[in-house]
């Protein structure tokens, strides 16, 4: 699937309240297992890739990467990172 289907994909995600944008948010919902897809910006920080793909692993939540800027220009939000899609 290409960068622009996703990007629409995640931006109906967000408009429906089915996104979870940050990662304070995102490893609240991982924790209560209502996280069905965790999403990545590649140009995160090292610790901050090892912490979700750890927690991800943990909690039994498939982890995608997505291209840098990717998911904040999708999300509406240029910072967002990290996002957990609901199930």
């Amino acid at each position: 699937m290409d960068d622009k289907k996703i990007g629409g994909m995640i931006g109906l995600a967000v408009k429906a309240r089915q996104a979870q944008l940050g990662a304070g948010r995102a490893l609240d919902c991982l924790r209560a297992g209502k996280a069905g897809l965790l999403l990545l910006d590649e140009a995160v920080s090292d610790n901050t890739r090892k912490r979700f793909t750890d927690a991800c692993a943990s909690h039994e939540v498939e982890l995608l990467m997505l291209p840098p800027g990717l998911l904040g220009q999708a999300a509406g939000k240029t910072d967002t990172m990290v996002a957990a899609l609901l199930k």
